[in-house]
């Protein structure tokens, strides 16, 4: 094996560079990817192809920064220590289509380079070859005019040029020609790059990768990250949409994982399949229906984590959307999935835990599946905020297509999503303003808030001024709710077993609301079964006195009580407007089955 250089730089682009190793690869690659991340707007905008998703860019540089931030501190000559660092980084951050890609690139690019403490072009050259293999066997279903053409082309010539001399500064000066050429022909491949008049998104993304290495090469310097404004995104053309909704991935581990037959399985449960990784370690992205169940299959061979799920119709919304401003919240809002799309709101899932077995809300598990295993299962469940890489994800997307980001989440009070969210919007890219509030609700309280604020949006609101009105609106939104039995707020902690047991015995429930501060209060409490009657005079009686004029009920598998109380509010307040949706799993696990919430907006 040959041995590590001190080296700490690369030479004068006068002299010949014979070899590469850890470190100088770090330096190189850390400039190919500031490039990149340069031009993340720009690549989002582009975007048309395999599914118009728009997040191409987006999802290059969340994997790209995973690689820097995990090898910037890793400094090693050693180049197979190094690469290795590269390929699992990859694999943990890698997102969407192109990031699997990447990812399943650099992991063929360690195998072949394992033996190697520092390599000459030529050996390099063949190693980027045969990397490319990597990357095409990763695909079911590969597809030329693409990122996979790119890196073939690419490593083809940069091999032959680096056999004819052993150099790295011609070797890649020469292939990049050639790589430039690969991507402006990639329309030629795909008519639906063709009818929308670009090239490849991510093919486009490598070659910046490999420019900005290039940069570096003549100028031994990296060049600084450089926020670009918002950029008009490409038309769409005749987009080859996916037939399925959720773009879905994670991480799964185990010991020999039988990746031809885990793919093999995962083909009847949705497209643009991609299994990247190892034996002990796989990357999954698929387009499906069906996010719980392919969880699940692979839950069957190890240890699945990093789970991510993404609407793809909400982001295929944002083209058709003619405003400024984004309108994003948790999924704890219930708000029904017709306003949610009328008002182009953006929803970052909290998640749920029964054990060992973690779910997203609203997406890997529907409320009346969520009922039914609230009922049976031996396990009570636990909730917990949206990783922070889930707001990450959303605000760099959304800051590539509008000046302004508003975010309402639950009340900071009963859980950490607002802290996770407002430290998350620190780090969108300037050029875009992002405001984090604290509804210091839940449920339809923070639902009726969104439709004020979705409807003054579309009716050509500036940001100041929307910002202006939520913080308002938290102020005059009420809520009340009660529950069918005390066992779930017991089981779930919010009441101490001894008082649950006691109110049980005495058969009175709380009546419940938010207060000021964003906390849940006890306002009174009533006999069963008039619980539901004591709670809606009360609700009544407050909405009159503040004159409300938006109204909304959820409930915990009770439709026809929900229906029922909805009739009520009709009745009396017959100018009102109305709307009824199930209760989130957030809350249905504290509240449990049969409970009621009611919320009114005053003026």
């Amino acid at each position: 094996m040959p041995s590590s250089t001190a080296a700490t730089s690369l030479p004068d682009r006068r002299l010949k560079v014979r070899y590469v190793d850890g470190h100088r690869l770090k330096r190189a690659l850390i400039a190919g990817f500031h490039a990149l991340l340069n031009k993340e707007r720009a690549l989002n905008a582009l975007n048309v192809f395999p599914v118009a998703d728009r997040d191409t860019g987006t999802n290059m540089a969340c994997t790209v920064e995973r690689i820097v931030h995990e090898v910037e501190s890793f400094d090693t000559h050693c180049l197979n220590h190094f690469l290795r660092r590269v390929a699992d980084s990859a694999l943990t951050g890698a997102q969407g289509n192109s990031g699997v890609i990447l990812a399943q690139y650099f992991h063929g690019l360690a195998e072949e380079l394992a033996p190697y403490e520092r390599v000459t072009a030529a050996d390099f050259g063949q190693a980027v070859t045969r990397a490319t293999r990597y990357a095409y066997a990763a695909l079911s279903d590969p597809c030329e005019g693409t990122i996979l053409t790119l890196l073939r082309e690419w490593g083809m010539h940069f091999s032959d040029n680096a056999t004819r001399e052993d150099d790295f500064v011609p070797a890649l000066g020469q292939s990049l020609h050639s790589a430039r050429l690969t991507v402006a022909e990639t329309p030629q491949h795909l008519q639906v790059l063709a009818d929308a008049n670009v090239v490849d998104a991510a093919a486009l993304g490598f070659l910046y990768v490999l420019e900005g290495i290039g940069r570096y090469i003549e100028s031994g310097a990296v060049e600084p990250r450089i926020i670009g404004e918002v950029v008009q995104a490409a038309p769409l053309g005749s987009p080859a949409a996916s037939k399925f909704r959720y773009c879905t991935e994670c991480l799964v581990a185990g010991d020999e994982l039988p990746k031809p037959r885990i793919e093999a399985e995962l083909h009847g449960h949705g497209d643009s399949l991609i299994l990247a990784g190892s034996k002990s370690r796989l990357k999954l992205h698929i387009h499906t229906d069906a996010p719980q169940a392919v969880f699940e299959l692979l839950g069957r061979y190890g240890t699945v984590s990093n789970e991510k799920v993404d609407d793809m119709r909400r982001q295929h919304s944002v083209d058709h959307d003619s405003m400024t401003i984004a309108l994003v919240a948790d999924s704890s809002c219930d708000l029904p999935r017709s306003e949610v799309e009328r008002l182009n709101v953006h929803l970052v899932p909290i998640r749920l835990n029964f054990g060992d077995e973690r779910l997203i809300d609203g997406v890997s598990i529907s409320p009346l599946e969520f009922y039914e295993r609230l009922a049976s299962s031996p396990v009570h469940p636990t909730t917990s905020q949206p990783p922070p890489s889930d707001f990450t994800r959303v605000f760099r997307f959304l800051s590539s297509h509008y000046r302004s980001i508003l975010t309402l989440t639950l009340s900071s009070k009963l859980s950490g999503t607002f802290q996770c969210a407002q430290s998350m919007g620190r780090d969108v890219p300037e050029g875009t303003s992002v405001e984090v509030v604290d509804s210091r609700t839940v449920s339809v309280a923070a639902g009726l808030i969104l439709q004020e604020v979705g409807e003054r949006i579309q009716a050509g609101a500036s940001f100041d001024e929307v910002k202006a009105l939520v913080h308002e609106l938290t102020g005059r939104v009420r809520l009340f709710a009660t529950v069918e039995t005390m066992h779930y707020l017991i089981k779930g902690g919010r009441v101490g077993k001894l008082k649950g047991l006691l109110a049980n015995g005495l058969r009175r429930v709380p009546i419940l609301s938010i207060g000021p501060a964003g906390d849940v209060v006890k306002i009174t409490t009533a006999s069963k079964p008039k619980q539901f009657d004591v709670c809606y005079e009360l609700f009544a009686a407050e909405a009159k006195a503040r004159g409300a004029y938006r109204f909304a009920v959820a409930h915990a598998n009770a439709p026809a009580r929900a229906e029922a109380m909805a009739e009520r509010i009709k009745a009396d307040f017959p100018e009102g407007s109305m709307y009824i949706n199930d209760v989130a799993a957030v809350m249905g696990a504290h509240i449990g089955p049969g409970a009621i919430v009611m919320s009114f907006l005053g003026r």
